[in-house]
């Protein structure tokens, strides 16, 4: 829940022009020009429903179609109010639960979630342990991991980086 709701704002310009040097006959173009974004955080709009307030327009350093009104060193405001209306469902907060494990093995993922937990800062990124399989039973992620070869044609540790770049990713909850 760390994405962002992004805003664009955009001007309409109108156009209007005679058609072939004829005065009764007119010409009227619309345009709709990129002047900035704004960009919210969904979490608090998720968690309480509602955002309101001034929040700052991201413009680019130059326009081509605009002439500078103000001052650079002004920042420019966009007043808001942000509903969800109907409310989504809050999600419950309920504890994962551990699969049958033996005793030892069991103190080990507990200790390890634990120490996850207590990491600086906690909420910034999230640790779990076990995971549904295909037959809808909760077991240890790191039974779905495992070493895997190459593929044909990647011999080197420079072809093995590149390969690795190509594979799609999502960033980390906390890092944008």
């Amino acid at each position: 829940m760390k994405d962002t709701l992004h805003i664009n704002v955009f001007d309409n310009v109108t156009f209007s022009n005679s058609v072939d040097d004829d005065p009764s006959t007119k010409q009227v173009r619309e345009e709709r020009r990129w002047l900035g974004s704004v960009r919210l955080p969904w979490a608090t709009l998720y968690k309480r429903m509602r955002i309101e307030g001034n929040f700052i327009v991201s413009m680019p350093g130059h326009f081509v179609s605009h002439a500078p009104t103000q001052d650079s060193s002004q920042s420019t405001l966009l007043n808001l109010y942000v509903t969800l209306d109907p409310p989504l469902v809050q999600p419950l907060e309920e504890a994962m639960p551990t699969p049958q494990l033996a005793p030892r093995l069991r103190e080990v993922v507990e200790e390890w979630q634990a120490n996850c937990a207590r990491a600086k800062p906690p909420e910034s990124r999230s640790f779990v342990a076990a995971g549904l399989s295909l037959d809808g039973q909760w077991t240890l992620l790191n039974r779905f991991i495992g070493p895997q070869k190459p593929p044909p044609g990647v011999d080197s540790i420079s072809q093995m980086m590149r390969f690795v770049q190509l594979v799609p990713f999502l960033d980390d909850w906390g890092e944008e």
